[in-house]
């Protein structure tokens, strides 16, 4: 754990600590019940708004990936196509599963299941960022069963960032590949049971673990433009299949459209038709 995790982490134990200990929330709550019945629903309703956005993305993305598998003719087959392929139907599930525990305010189920679609995602990068490389070395390191560090995926995707399109963060002086692996220790608070996440299933105003859910669906609607975050790499992951793995402009050009409906802050792969003509000009992938 690094300075900066280690200072967000004092910062996130202190806080949750703090607003435990303060008697004013007990006291609000006796003082005010009707507003906190009314915030309990407006976060529900706040919840269920973004699933119907997470629902209806996923869907225009479904179908790129049946396209995919008419390229897998053996799902058994120990192909760079074939593992993503699974992977991409692996990622579908686990979304399946956050939908059904955000809308249940299971928010630290909820956490857990995000960080599994983070490293799905970014296995998925790594993966075809080996086979534009002309290498499978943890390609065949996973299909004999072994586990790829997430660090490798890491790598894999700062390089790429450093090749085509970040200089200009680069100049800025922002680190991508250590930015990475501090949001992803921060994400991995959860489902590694740190003190962290106890503190989170507390509720303040009872000062005992949250058994009416009001302090989880506080929480996970506080978490939903993350997980918006995390679909919007999911995507990401996708245009990159179809840049590098199954070069079609069409289906990849499609892909950032739909990226920019749900996620217009993302950083653009602008030097992608280049890349498509230069493909076109040779035989063989790179």
């Amino acid at each position: 754990m690094n300075k900066n995790v280690k200072e967000s982490v004092t910062w996130l134990i202190n806080n949750c600590i703090e607003h435990i200990k303060n008697p004013s929330a007990a006291e609000f709550k006796k003082k005010n019940p009707l507003w906190f019945k009314r915030a309990h629903v407006q976060n529900k309703k706040y919840v269920n708004k973004k699933i119907s956005v997470i629902k209806s993305w996923n869907k225009e993305l479904y179908p790129y990936i049946k396209y995919i598998k008419k390229s897998v003719p053996d799902i058994t087959s120990q192909t760079t196509i074939c593992a993503v392929y699974l992977l991409l139907e692996y990622n579908q599930k686990l979304w399946q599963s956050f939908i059904h525990l955000a809308r249940k305010g299971h928010y630290s189920a909820g956490m857990t299941n995000l960080r599994s679609i983070n490293e799905v995602s970014t296995l998925i990068q790594h993966f075809t960022f080996e086979y534009k490389s002309g290498k499978n070395t943890d390609l065949k390191k996973w299909f004999s069963g072994e586990i790829i560090p997430h660090r490798n995926g890491r790598k894999s995707i700062n390089e790429f960032l450093n090749r085509h399109i970040i200089s200009e963060v680069e100049k800025g002086g922002v680190d991508i590949e250590k930015l990475q692996s501090e949001i992803y220790q921060i994400e991995s608070l959860t489902p590694h049971s740190s003190y962290v996440a106890m503190l989170e299933i507390i509720s303040p105003f009872t000062k005992d673990i949250d058994f009416t859910k009001r302090t989880d669906y506080f929480r996970m609607q506080r978490s939903m433009n993350f997980a918006l975050g995390t679909l919007g790499d999911y995507n990401t992951a996708m245009q990159v299949v179809f840049l590098f793995l199954c070069p079609d402009l069409n289906k990849y050009s499609e892909l950032r459209l739909i990226n920019e409906k749900y996620n217009p802050n993302l950083i653009d792969l602008d030097f992608a038709e280049e890349y498509f003509n230069f493909l076109r000009n040779r035989s063989g992938p790179e």
